[in-house]
């Protein structure tokens, strides 16, 4: 438990550093676009793959990678109807729609991968990774509808398969076909790899302690049904998970895999998305910064629970 809570302690030392930086302008508000485009297009996906293939395959894998991908499914699903009805009793609520997102959408990949890789084993960050798939899933799908609730829009097959394009999705893919097909990297480039990817845990902390820096949260704690949808992301969605999973005939591999997904803020690909369908950009970037914000006690808290419960 004592290299557990050192490792999570480690983790927002990290997020300090970035919160400092950017309050002294070292890592000024326009260096966050760089350190994230470093983040997912470099560090994120060579972490990934050094994970993967540096697994050894087994039935259990195959099994608890069908389960992962069956449950995060489901996670999205029941999540999205579930957010519809914790918003259902409030009556004056012109901004419905970034609330549902809010409530639904987990950082799992920009958050949850080095949070995965520093406190749990290599199993359950391979499948965080697996359970990414089905978030790039919802966030192209799920997401748009509800960015568009109440408004006339259809969801199309491209519009679907359209996150399976991105750079950390080919990867994840292209891992987990070398693996099932027992494919080894030689040494000289997946020690390239590895070293690479090690750095997407210090960097992505970094890289939320500076989003934390440049935000402004005077007028978010006004904002009394953006701080309850944000409450539901990070305090019921995981308990409700935990109370589901928990009871699940699934190895405790996948119960943790899955919770431990849904205990991450609102995704920070929403405030793209929200732009890009016209829609309130501002308060969803105050919900993943409220959200962010409020994880920095979550987050720990559930980490204790979850080690407690699964290791």
């Amino acid at each position: 438990m004592l290299i557990i809570l050192t490792n999570i302690s480690s983790i927002f030392i990290y997020i300090l550093v970035g919160f400092i930086a950017n309050k002294t302008k070292l890592l000024p508000d326009e260096a966050n676009k760089h350190l994230v485009s470093l983040l997912l297009h470099i560090t994120a996906p060579c972490l990934v793959m050094a994970s993967i293939v540096s697994k050894e395959i087994s039935e259990k894998t195959y099994v608890e990678t069908s389960q992962t991908l069956v449950f995060s499914l489901a996670f999205f699903i029941v999540v999205s109807i579930l957010a519809l009805l914790l918003l259902k009793p409030i009556k004056n609520c012109p901004d419905r729609n970034i609330l549902l997102v809010v409530i639904t959408s987990v950082n799992s990949a920009f958050i949850g991968f080095p949070i995965a890789k520093a406190v749990f084993s290599d199993d359950i960050f391979y499948l965080v990774v697996i359970a990414n798939v089905m978030l790039n899933i919802y966030l192209f799908s799920i997401c748009i509808w509800q960015l568009n609730y109440g408004d006339e829009r259809k969801i199309t097959i491209k519009s679907i398969f359209k996150p399976l394009l991105n750079i950390l999705s080919i990867v994840t893919f292209i891992s987990v076909f070398m693996l099932f097909a027992n494919i080894k990297l030689p040494d000289y480039p997946f020690q390239i790899i590895e070293t690479l990817g090690d750095a997407t845990i210090p960097l992505s902390m970094i890289v939320v302690g500076v989003q934390l820096g440049s935000s402004d949260f005077r007028g978010v704690f006004r904002n009394y049904q953006l701080i309850y949808a944000s409450l539901c992301n990070v305090l019921l969605i995981p308990a409700l998970t935990l109370l589901v999973m928990y009871n699940m005939p699934v190895s405790d591999n996948v119960k943790l895999a899955i919770t431990l997904s849904s205990i991450f803020p609102c995704a920070v690909l929403t405030v793209a998305l929200a732009h890009r369908e016209g829609k309130n950009t501002n308060l969803i970037a105050e919900g993943v910064a409220l959200t962010t914000l409020f994880t920095m006690v979550t987050i720990p808290a559930w980490l204790i629970v979850l080690v407690k419960l699964f290791t």
